[in-house]
């Protein structure tokens, strides 16, 4: 990698982040978050149970979006400093080499945040339920059921996702009718929303 090669990723990794920072109002959800972490302190918090539980969900929330950009930052600045680094040591020096892996690394991190900063709908960050039903077509139907149930579990487990098959309805022959499945991880309904519509 050259030096014009990694200042140039420098360079779009602090961009992409700037650009993140406005898009996930970072400094409206750090504030917000210093306001409940103080008032979950307080005495008298756990004395009304439901709003307590709702701020807990709230503080959880603005964590799963603060924690990544705060990563993501730390690792963007380092960048930074490495570039520097390589720079005074001269294009021969072996934190060049250190400086690509660690622009591939960002990079991904970077692509995920964008992602996640996609799913920022109030209902995102929770659970799902998800129903697959084979509808009209006999046993072929069944079948592609049962293809894509098992391609939904699949999913879930390459995630992270917990989940549980919690009914289910084989098929008169083959396959399974209709199938349902609570999925529980970080922004599991905010993945699965768009699921819906027929195959």
């Amino acid at each position: 990698m050259t030096r014009e090669e990694l200042d140039s990723k420098v360079q779009d990794a602090q961009k992409r982040l700037e650009h993140l920072d406005g898009f996930l109002d970072i400094a409206t959800k750090t504030e917000k978050l210093a306001m409940l972490e103080a008032r979950m302190t307080r005495s008298d918090f756990w004395d009304n149970r439901e709003q307590s539980q709702s701020i807990v969900a709230e503080v959880a929330t603005l964590k799963n979006v603060l924690e990544p950009y705060k990563r993501v930052k730390s690792k963007v600045e380092d960048l930074a400093v490495l570039a520097e680094l390589a720079e005074m040591e001269g294009p021969e020096s072996s934190l060049y080499q250190e400086a690509e892996t660690s622009c591939a690394v960002l990079q991904e991190e970077l692509d995920r945040l964008e992602l996640v900063s996609f799913l920022s709908g109030p209902m995102d960050g929770n659970n799902a339920i998800l129903t697959v039903h084979s509808g009209a077509g006999g046993t072929e139907a069944c079948d592609w059921c049962s293809m894509l149930l098992r391609m939904y579990t699949h999913w879930f487990d390459k995630r992270g996702f917990q989940y549980e098959l919690v009914d289910i309805e084989p098929g008169d022959e083959a396959g399974t009718k209709y199938a349902t499945v609570t999925v529980s991880g970080e922004f599991a309904y905010g993945y699965l929303k768009a699921e819906k519509g027929v195959h």
